[in-house]
């Protein structure tokens, strides 16, 4: 995971770079040919060496990219046999002989967390791409007549406030490519639109299934040359993700979760789970959040929505201890409300809608929200966090199931066929626990009651547009 940058020259990419600088420590760089000119913060995760830092240039095919591929070996033994030549051992290079080879054909063949820019040598014109459901943000600003200049991207909106660049900003949707000239979009299109057909199937062959693909994408997700850990909530969401992982060929050791209340019931869960799977459960103490906290905060994520601030209070203690111990990737349980539609609002909105294609809209709406969060927050203090819940493989499957096997015969049951599938692997207090929203177990909401909060986020983020930032400290 890193922090990429870029517009076209003259633009100046090492104020937005700075801006960035807690999203990659390791390493930094900027390149142009005197047209375009990308810059890059690196926080180095595959093939450590400085060979491996950005920008990179290979063939006619110069990228700025961050995120993880779980297929780069593959992918680089394809790229071999069609004659690429290879140097190092990280994804920033088969991403780049990929593109070349390619073009926008090999976003299709990439299996990760990305976003990308990439410049092709005489074309004039910047190429940008997201992952399938957004879990890397990627956001681009059109400057507005007002102040003239040209079009430019970053990883966090902040960048663009640091290099005095004001307009419109927007993101690039999950899924798909564009290309732009100075003046803004000229050609788009999508490379990826998750399928929603059910299937019939048995619910036991169900359940095998899913804990099947969910082992593999946590496998996958433990692709690296750092250390990793898992986030443990109390819930069975995050219960899911640190099991399969404890349990994978490389098998995490140390578990995190946030402490407001001693008394809490998720916190006993965590206990329990931790206790179970024979992980190190770190118990990060965290305290009720000042006005001016929760205003910061909103400058992290920059979002004002409530729930996503009140969560990225207590993620925000959670990455400075996970940083401090040494580690550089987290595991989450993030995605598995949206994919099985478990948040209370969804009862009422699948009275209407149709199963797939809600559950489907709720992952792509995390692209600017739950993802987008959970990806700055972490980043904050150069933590990669990862998604197995939003798999390519998990998210086909979970879409394809009906919806008796996810909601129960009633339709009101929460994450069924997840319940079913980690019925021994995980503690029954977990699997038979009601859903509680993460700010709520921990026992925050109760906290703030009183304030008007959603007025005070709207006021922050009104603020945040206009370039006036709160610097955070946890």
């Amino acid at each position: 995971m890193c922090g990429i940058t870029g517009g076209f020259f003259p633009i100046t990419v090492t104020q937005a770079m700075d801006a960035m600088i807690h999203r990659g420590r390791d390493g930094s760089g900027v390149w142009t040919d005197g047209y375009v000119t990308f810059g890059h913060r690196r926080l180095a995760i595959q093939d450590l060496d400085h060979r491996s830092d950005q920008p990179m240039t290979r063939g006619m095919i110069t990228i700025c990219f961050g995120g993880e591929l779980w297929n780069t070996v593959k992918l680089r033994e394809v790229l071999q046999q069609l004659g690429k030549t290879f140097t190092t051992t990280s994804d920033t290079e088969v991403i780049a002989w990929a593109i070349d080879e390619w073009g926008f054909d090999a976003l299709e063949k990439f299996d990760g967390q990305f976003a990308i820019a990439w410049h092709e040598a005489g074309s004039h014109t910047i190429c940008l791409a997201r992952d399938r459901f957004g879990e890397i943000p990627l956001h681009v600003i059109i400057p507005d007549g007002m102040y003239g200049g040209d079009v430019a991207f970053a990883s966090e909106r902040r960048a663009f406030a640091a290099m005095g660049i004001h307009g419109k900003i927007e993101d690039v949707t999950p899924g798909t490519w564009a290309v732009y000239n100075r003046s803004g979009k000229i050609t788009e299109g999508t490379y990826y639109d998750a399928p929603i057909q059910t299937q019939e199937i048995a619910r036991d062959t169900a359940a095998l299934e899913l804990k099947r693909l969910l082992t593999d994408a946590c496998q996958r997700r433990l692709i690296g040359d750092v250390p990793t850990c898992v986030l443990l909530s109390g819930g069975i969401d995050s219960a899911t993700i640190a099991a399969l992982a404890s349990l994978s060929s490389t098998g995490v050791t140390t578990a995190y979760t946030a402490v407001l209340n001693e008394k809490s019931q998720d916190l006993k869960r965590a206990r329990i789970t931790a206790e179970m799977l024979m992980l190190k459960l770190v118990e990060v103490r965290i305290t009720v959040p000042t006005d001016n906290d929760l205003a910061s905060i909103v400058d992290v994520i920059e979002m004002p929505y409530q729930a996503q601030v009140e969560i990225a209070w207590a993620c925000l203690a959670l990455a400075k201890q996970i940083a401090a111990d040494g580690y550089k990737i987290v595991l989450s349980g993030e995605g598995a409300d949206e994919l099985f539609a478990s948040y209370a609002f969804a009862y009422h909105g699948l009275k209407t809608a149709a199963w797939g294609q809600y559950r489907k809209d709720l992952i792509l709406e995390q692209g600017h929200k739950n993802f987008a969060r959970c990806n700055k927050v972490f980043m904050r203090y150069g933590v990669e966090c990862r998604l197995p819940f939003i798999d390519r493989d998990v998210v086909e499957f979970g879409l394809s199931l009906p919806k008796v096997l996810v909601k129960g015969a009633s339709g009101k049951e929460e994450k069924q066929i997840l319940r079913d599938a980690m019925r021994g692997v995980v503690p029954d207090a977990v699997c038979d626990a009601k859903k509680l929203a993460f700010q709520i177990g921990l026992g925050l909401v109760d906290k703030l009651k009183g304030r008007e909060r959603r007025v005070l986020y709207a006021r922050s983020y009104d603020r945040q547009e206009r370039g006036a930032r709160r610097e955070v400290d946890i």
